[in-house]
């Protein structure tokens, strides 16, 4: 006699409502939630122990209008394939929770005691972890070197974080990087509709993949306040990034803000909003770029190297270089490029095939 299939299920989490301690069958109900996603480094008791269990198809509802401080969703279970029967799922429900995106902070709130130095208008805190990336609600704050902080700088020395922010910041706003705010290291996971902010790493994202994975779908979600990347799909294959937005820190001149990297390839990056950073895309090979709207890089809007890429309609602005490339066999049309240095730039004998119906301004 052969096992029945394991059912799909949906569990909810509620930062503000939920208790880990509840049993699987209690987060169904979303009367009843855990407090911290299973793949939370929070998480706890039952939840924890879920993050190794779930089977295809489940989904994880976070309670809109919440935030989780200090928090990475490290996934710890693959999906089996591309169907959203398949994949494993982590997004927002209507009806549960009002309001915004559900934020999930790769950064610990400090609105606890600030100590006044005496020196230079500074007050500091302990922290372990040397940050960054701070931010003083929406203000991001510039590094610097404690003692001789600019206004609305920071700095961290011997496991305290200083500011500099014109008044004393206890009970206040200051965010300081701690994690990236997820990692997602398996097969077949999807993230719809999340707010997710701050890494502190440079090699790493907003978002990470931290190992060659097939079938990331990413829809519908924010990407803010990385220390240099806002997606990393590491070694990604047939990835669905789409109706995102992407945004770089405002002192970021050396960020990618989508980077599929070391032989990613396949699949599509379509219909994000993407702003700031050094370079805005940089796909891999065999993929789908279309119907973006990146504005402000530094660099490219398009950066490449991989082979066998479509490039079309995405409308790129305020770019040094509006398309960039080094790879061959590249298909790049119907976009529309202005207020670009360079429009379309080949490296030595590198050209596209078909080049055409480009609108360049």
């Amino acid at each position: 006699m052969f096992a029945g299939k394991a059912e799909a299920r949906t569990f909810y989490i509620s930062n503000d409502l939920g208790d880990d301690t509840r049993t699987s069958t209690q987060a169904q109900n979303s009367a009843t939630p855990w407090k911290n996603h299973p793949d939370s480094n929070l998480a706890t008791s039952n939840s924890a122990t879920m993050k190794t269990n779930f089977v295809a198809g489940d989904t994880i509802i976070l309670r809109k209008g919440e935030t989780w401080w200090d928090t990475q969703l490290t996934s710890g279970k693959a999906g089996t394939g591309p169907a959203d029967s398949q994949l494993i799922t982590t997004k927002t429900e209507d009806g549960f929770g009002i309001g915004a995106k559900p934020i999930i902070a790769g950064a610990v709130l400090l609105n606890g005691t600030w100590t006044d130095t005496g020196v230079n208008g500074e007050y500091r805190i302990a922290l372990t972890t040397q940050p960054f990336v701070v931010y003083n609600g929406d203000t991001e704050l510039v590094s610097g070197t404690s003692g001789s902080l600019a206004s609305n700088g920071f700095g961290w020395s011997s496991n305290f974080l200083y500011v500099k922010i014109g008044s004393d910041p206890t009970g206040g706003n200051i965010q300081a990087a701690q994690r990236y705010a997820v990692k997602s290291q398996n097969d077949y996971r999807k993230y719809e509709n999340i707010d997710f902010r701050y890494s502190n790493n440079t090699t790493a994202g907003v978002f990470y993949s931290g190992a060659a994975v097939i079938g990331t779908v990413l829809n519908g979600n924010s990407f803010s306040r990385g220390e240099t990347y806002g997606i990393r799909c590491y070694k990604c294959t047939s990835p669905i990034i789409n109706n995102n937005t992407v945004t770089a820190r405002p002192s970021d001149t050396t960020g990618t803000l989508i980077y599929i990297s070391d032989g990613g390839s396949g699949g599509s990056i379509y219909g994000n909003t993407i702003s700031g950073a050094d370079v805005g895309i940089e796909p891999g090979t065999l993929m789908n770029v279309y119907l973006n709207n990146i504005s402000n890089s530094l660099s490219s809007g398009i950066y490449y190297i991989g082979n066998n890429n479509s490039i079309y309609s995405n409308t790129i602005s305020a770019s040094s270089t509006g398309v960039n490339f080094n790879g061959n066999n590249n298909s790049i049309y119907s976009n529309t490029l202005s207020a670009s240095s360079t429009g379309i730039y080949f490296n030595g004998s590198i050209r596209c095939t078909p080049c055409q119906d480009n609108n360049i301004g």
